[in-house]
Parts: structure tokens; C-alpha cells; sequence
């Protein structure tokens, strides 16, 4: 099964040294494409290319190419990039449980690491997790633009 972010797969997110950097860095540093890669606790690796645009000061906006269940308003709060979501379930066969769980995401401005809990709300996929919270970890990496695109 994979949960497709609603992040997404999923999680994910100023500058953190001894302090936090203005927001007005942060607006303007985490911007552009973005490779997100989610490793669940398990060692499942999902991989996603992100679209984060600012929104105002401490804010962006992330989009998936292809959807996947953003867009994702992210809020800048002590040096780090966080969101919640709701992800749907995709099970093997094909199948689909909606907003099968629930996620709280961070990610470090100045690394662009971070985790994603993941607290699962209903069972599926012949599994029942109920109740349960797994940590995922998110990195983000510079994506390159699509082909033909101009910035």
C-alpha cells in the first residue's frame, strides 16, 4: 500500500543557526522546484517533485506535479517549513481508502530536512492501524525545471 499525499507521501520545511533568520529570507530562499523523497519507517521510499511558491511573509505554497493530493499551505514557525494534511490509502490492488490518515509535517528551513507523522484514522488495504502514528522521514532536494521551461 502507499498513502498518496493529501503532503502526500504526505511531511514536507527560515534559518536555523543560533536563532531564526527573518521570514523574509525564508520567502525568497525556499522557492522553485523541489525533489521530495518520504522514507516511511518501514524503508518505503516515495518520491514526489514539489512546486513551493511563496504566499506571503512566512508562507508558500507546495504543489505536486501531477496533483497528489496538494496544494499545501506551509506556515514558518520556529525555523521550520510545517503543514498538515489529510492522505488517502492506495492499496496494491488498486483500490482506495480517502483520508485514511493524517499528517503533521517540518521541515528545517536551512537543511530542508525533516519528518512527517503520519497517525493513521481508518483501516484498509488488509491492515488495521488505527490509532497508530508512524514518523517518515522527508528530504528535499533542487529539482530541475520541466523541459521547455523558461524562468
Amino acid at each position: 500500500m502507499t498513502i498518496t499525499r493529501g503532503i502526500a507521501t504526505a511531511a514536507v520545511f527560515a534559518g536555523l543557526g543560533v536563532g531564526t533568520a527573518g521570514t523574509a529570507w525564508a520567502d525568497t530562499s525556499f522557492s522553485g522546484r523541489y525533489t521530495s523523497t518520504d522514507t516511511s519507517s518501514g524503508g518505503n521510499v516515495h518520491t514526489q517533485t514539489w512546486n513551493v511558491v511563496p504566499c506571503g511573509d512566512g508562507c508558500v505554497k507546495i504543489s505536486v506535479d501531477g496533483g497528489g493530493g496538494a496544494p499545501w499551505t506551509a506556515q514558518l514557525t520556529n525555523g521550520q517549513w510545517q503543514w498538515d494534511e489529510s492522505d488517502d490509502m492506495v492499496c496494491n490492488d488498486g483500490s482506495k481508502v480517502s483520508s485514511a490518515s493524517t499528517s503533521h509535517n517540518a521541515i528545517d528551513a536551512a537543511t530542508l530536512r525533516g519528518t512527517s507523522l503520519v497517525t493513521y484514522k481508518k483501516a484498509g488495504c488488509g491492515e488495521d492501524n488505527v490509532g497508530k502514528t508512524f514518523t517518515h522521514t522527508l528530504v528535499l532536494t533542487p529539482a530541475s525545471s520541466p523541459s521547455g521551461s523558461v524562468h
